[in-house]
C-alpha cells in the first residue's frame, strides 16, 4: 500500500503511533533518494521504487504527552494538534446554543459562511485585477476588459462591503445572545482539562473527548428545566450543577477510592483558579512550600515547645510578600507568642486555626498553612474545601452498582474493570448477568500465556450469537493486547455485523502496556475492597442470604461468632492501611477467606454439642487466614486480634469490641436488622478498634496527606517558555542576589 502511494503521489495516514516509531517507516522518515533517467526513486529495502514528490506521510498519536527522541523532531514536523481550553469552550458553547436556541446557531452558521464567501469574492476580484494589470500591454485605458473588470469590481466591492457591515452588526447581536450560555461552556472546558490530567496519577485513567461530549450532551437533554418566564441564567446554573456532578460521577466510578479525593480536589481548585480566587502564586506556594529563609537568626528566638522545622516554615511563610499572601504577615510572631492556641492545630487533631487567622485566611490559604506546618491535616482540609466549593456529594464513596455502567456500554463499547489487589468483580458481574437475563449466556475466560487464540475464538462466536464475553486478567497476557485492540477497533467500524446483545467485559490490573484506544473508548469501573470497617462488614454479610443467616440450630453462637468473624476480617483488612504499624508485610485476604471461615464455623457448631474454641481458633486463625501470613510476628499479632472476636465473651449481650465503645456486638437480630446495626458504626474508624494508641492516627494521616500531595504534583504540567520562563528567571536572579548579599565582604 505504501509503495503504491509513493509511486502515485497520494497521502498515507498512520494512526495511533507510540513513542517509538515503527522501524518499517524509517525508509520514508529518513529517505534515500536518487535521480535515475530524469525521475526520482526511493530506496525500499533492497530495491528502488519510483518516487512522486506529491507523496505525503501523516502520523497521529493519541498519547496525551508523548516523549519523542530528538531525532523525531529533526526528521519530522511535529504539530501539537490537541484541543485548547479556549477552543473547546467555543465548541461547547456552540453545542449549548444549538440545543437551546437552534435557530440562532443556524443563523450564525449561515452568517459565517456568507461572510467567508463575500471575503473570498473580494479576494478573487483583487487577484483578477492584479493579473490583468500585470499582463496588460500598451495603454491601460485602451484595455476594455480591464476597464470593465474595474467597473464590475467597484460595484461588487461596494455591495460586498455593505453586506459585510450588515453581517458584522448581525454577528454582534447573535454573539450577545450566545454569551448568556458562556458560563456553561466555560465550566465544561475546565472539567475536561481536569479529567485530562488524570493519567498523571495512573496510566489507566484515559478518557476521550468523545466520552466527555457524550456526558455534556446527555446533561443538556436530561437536566431539570426552568419554568416559563424564569431567567435563562437560572437554567444555565442548573446545567452547570448537573454537568459538574455528572462528570464527577461518571469518571470517579473508574477511579480508585484514594484517587477520588484527588479528583474532587482538582475540580474544586480548578474552578477557584479560573475565578482567580486562587492565584498562581498561591498555587505554587501550596505545591512547593515557602522558599527557605536564608538567615533564620534575624528572627526572634522561638518558643521552646516549637520544633525547629516548624519554626523555619513559619518564618518562611511570614516572608511571602505577594498581595494574595498578606494574611501570613507576622504569623511567626503570633505562633511564637500564642503557641498554646496553635498547639491543637500543629500537634493534635484539630483542623481549626486560632483567631484572627481563622477569619482572615481563605479556605485555600488554611490549606497552604497546613501543608507547611501540619501536613497530616491536608486531606481533612482538602475534603472541607471540596464540601465548601462543590458540596457534600463530591466527598462520598462511589456506588458499586453495575447497572449504570452497563447502560453506558454497547456492542462496540466494552466494560473494563480496573482491579486492585484482592478484588474480584466476578460475583458482581454474574449477578448483573442474572438480572439482565444473561446468566446462561456469559462466557468467562481467564487470560494467561497462550490463551490469546482461545479468547479470539470466543469473541468471534459471541459477536454473532449475542453472548457476553468476560476476559479476566488481561495484564497477564500482554502479547494478546495489540490483537484485542485491533478487534475492538474493527468492531466499531463494522458494528452492523454484530448482535445488539453482545457485550465485551475486560478486567486488568493497572499496567503501562494496556492499549490507550481501549482505555479511552471503554466504560471503566474500579474493583477494589471497600475502605472502612463499616462498609467491609456490610459487604461480607451481603454475601450471605437470609436463609444462610438462619441456617444453624445453635442460633446464639452461630450469629454472634459469625458477626465477630466478619468484624475480625474487616479489622485486619483496614489495619493494613497503617503500613508497618499494622503488619510487617501486606497480605491479600478476600471474601473467599470469610466464606470458608463461615463454613467451618457452621460445620463445627453443628457437629459438636459445645463450641470447640481451640479447634475454631486453629482452623480459622492458623489455616484460613494464617495460611496467607508468612511472618511469624504477623501471625502472632493476627491470632491475638482473633481472640478478641472469637471467644466465650463474644457470646454475651451488650459487649463492645473496642475501649471507646463504638463497635458493639449484635444481639440475636434478624438478617434485615443487620444493616441498621452496622450503620451505627463510625464512618471514620478510630485507632482503638485496631488496638492502637490514638497517636497512630497521626502516622496514617501523614502518609495519606503526603501521598495526596505527590499525586497532585504529578498531574501538574511542566512549565516552559513565555511567562513561566520569565518568572523562573526572576526567581533565579532574586535568589542569586540574596546569596550574594549574605556572603561576607
Amino acid at each position: 500500500v505504501i509503495e503504491n502511494a509513493i509511486f502515485a503521489g497520494t497521502s498515507i495516514l498512520v494512526e495511533d503511533v507510540e513513542e517509538t516509531l515503527d522501524s518499517g517507516l524509517q525508509f520514508i522518515i529518513a529517505p534515500k533518494l536518487r535521480k535515475q533517467s530524469g525521475r526520482w526513486e526511493i530506496s525500499v529495502g533492497d530495491k528502488w521504487v519510483g518516487y512522486n514528490q506529491q507523496f505525503k506521510l501523516f502520523l497521529t498519536t493519541k498519547l496525551s504527552n508523548p516523549q519523542y527522541l530528538p531525532d523525531v523532531f529533526i526528521q519530522l514536523s511535529v504539530i501539537n494538534f490537541s484541543v485548547t481550553l479556549e477552543g473547546l469552550e467555543e465548541q461547547l458553547l456552540s453545542d449549548v446554543v444549538l440545543h437551546e436556541m437552534p435557530e440562532l446557531e443556524k443563523q450564525r452558521s449561515e452568517l459565517i459562511v456568507n461572510i467567508a464567501k463575500d471575503q473570498k469574492t473580494l479576494s478573487d476580484l483583487m487577484e483578477q485585477i492584479l493579473h490583468l494589470l500585470f499582463t496588460s500591454t500598451g495603454n491601460i485605458l485602451d484595455n476594455e476588459q480591464l476597464i470593465a473588470t474595474l467597473h464590475d469590481a467597484k460595484t461588487t466591492s461596494t455591495q460586498v462591503a455593505e453586506r459585510l457591515v450588515e453581517a458584522e452588526k448581525t454577528e454582534i447581536q447573535i454573539t450577545e445572545k450566545r454569551e448568556v450560555y458562556r458560563n456553561v461552556a466555560t465550566r465544561g472546558s475546565i472539567l475536561y482539562f481536569v479529567v485530562l490530567e488524570l493519567p498523571g496519577i495512573d496510566s489507566m485513567y484515559q478518557y476521550s473527548l468523545e466520552f466527555f461530549k457524550r456526558i455534556f450532551k446527555n446533561v443538556l437533554d436530561t437536566a431539570e428545566r426552568i419554568k416559563a418566564g424564569e431567567e435563562i441564567e437560572k437554567q444555565c446554573q442548573l446545567f452547570i450543577d448537573s454537568l459538574t456532578y455528572s462528570v464527577f460521577s461518571n469518571v470517579s466510578r473508574g477511579l480508585f477510592a484514594n484517587h477520588r479525593d484527588v479528583f474532587s480536589f482538582l475540580i474544586a481548585t480548578a474552578l477557584l483558579r479560573s475565578t482567580k480566587a486562587i492565584s498562581d502564586e498561591m498555587w505554587k506556594l501550596f505545591l512547593r512550600g515557602p522558599p527557605d529563609v536564608s538567615d533564620i537568626s534575624k528572627f526572634e528566638e522561638p518558643n521552646s515547645q516549637i520544633e525547629q522545622r516548624i519554626w523555619e516554615k513559619c518564618c518562611a511563610l511570614s516572608q511571602c510578600s505577594s498581595n494574595d499572601l498578606t494574611c501570613f504577615a507576622g504569623i511567626h510572631t503570633h505562633i511564637n507568642e500564642h503557641y498554646d492556641e496553635w498547639k491543637p492545630f500543629i500537634e493534635e487533631s484539630s483542623i481549626e486555626i486560632p483567631s484572627p487567622y481563622n477569619n482572615s485566611c481563605s479556605m485555600f490559604q488554611k490549606l497552604i498553612l497546613a501543608a507547611s506546618i501540619s501536613r497530616r491535616k491536608v486531606v481533612s482540609l482538602a475534603r472541607q474545601l471540596v464540601r465548601t466549593v462543590l458540596g457534600e456529594s463530591f466527598t462520598l464513596q462511589a456506588d458499586v452498582d453495575l447497572t449504570a455502567p452497563y447502560q453506558d456500554t454497547s456492542k462496540d463499547t466494552p466494560l473494563l474493570f480496573i482491579l486492585s489487589q484482592g478484588a474480584d468483580p466476578r460475583d458482581s458481574l454474574e449477578r448483573l448477568a442474572a438480572k439482565m437475563g444473561f446468566a446462561k449466556k456469559l462466557s468467562i475466560l481467564s487470560l494467561g500465556q497462550g490463551r490469546g487464540p482461545t479468547a479470539s475464538k470466543l469473541i468471534k462466536t459471541a459477536k454473532l450469537s449475542g453472548y457476553w464475553v468476560y476476559l479476566q486478567n488481561c495484564h497477564l497476557c500482554p502479547s494478546f493486547l495489540p490483537s484485542l485492540e485491533q478487534k475492538i477497533q474493527k468492531m466499531s467500524r463494522k458494528s452492523n455485523e454484530i448482535s445488539d446483545q453482545f457485550r465485551l467485559i475486560l478486567s486488568s490490573m493497572p499496567t503501562e502496556v494496556f492499549p490507550v484506544s481501549i482505555l479511552r473508548n471503554s466504560v471503566k469501573v474500579t474493583s477494589e475492597p471497600p475502605s472502612g470497617i463499616q462498609p467491609n462488614v456490610q459487604l461480607l454479610l451481603n454475601t450471605m442470604s437470609p436463609d444462610q443467616w438462619e441456617s444453624c440450630s445453635k442460633i446464639r453462637p452461630w450469629k454472634k461468632l459469625l458477626f465477630g468473624i466478619a468484624l475480625f476480617h474487616a479489622t485486619i483488612q483496614e489495619r493494613k492501611r497503617y503500613g508497618a504499624l499494622g503488619f510487617n508485610k501486606i497480605y491479600e485476604w478476600n471474601t473467599s477467606d470469610f466464606s470458608i471461615a463461615t463454613k467451618i464455623l457452621h460445620a463445627y457448631l453443628t457437629q459438636n454439642d459445645h463450641t470447640p474454641w481451640d479447634a475454631l481458633r486453629q482452623m480459622i486463625g492458623d489455616v484460613v487466614y494464617g495460611g496467607r501470613v508468612t511472618d511469624d510476628w504477623d501471625r502472632r499479632c493476627m491470632n491475638a486480634i482473633l481472640d478478641k472476636f472469637l471467644g466465650p465473651t463474644v457470646l454475651e449481650d451488650g459487649i463492645y469490641f473496642d475501649e471507646e465503645q463504638k463497635y458493639q456486638q449484635i444481639n440475636l437480630l434478624t438478617y434485615q436488622q443487620l444493616s441498621e446495626h452496622i450503620s451505627q458504626f463510625p464512618v471514620e474508624d478510630t485507632p482503638a478498634i485496631f488496638g492502637f494508641h490514638p497517636v497512630a492516627l497521626n502516622s496514617l494521616q501523614l502518609q495519606q496527606s503526603t501521598q495526596m500531595m505527590n499525586w497532585i504534583i504529578s498531574v501538574q504540567p511542566n512549565e516552559s517558555g513565555g511567562a513561566a520562563s520569565q518568572k523562573d528567571d526572576e526567581t533565579v536572579l532574586q535568589t542569586a542576589e540574596e546569596l550574594s548579599s549574605s556572603i561576607p565582604t
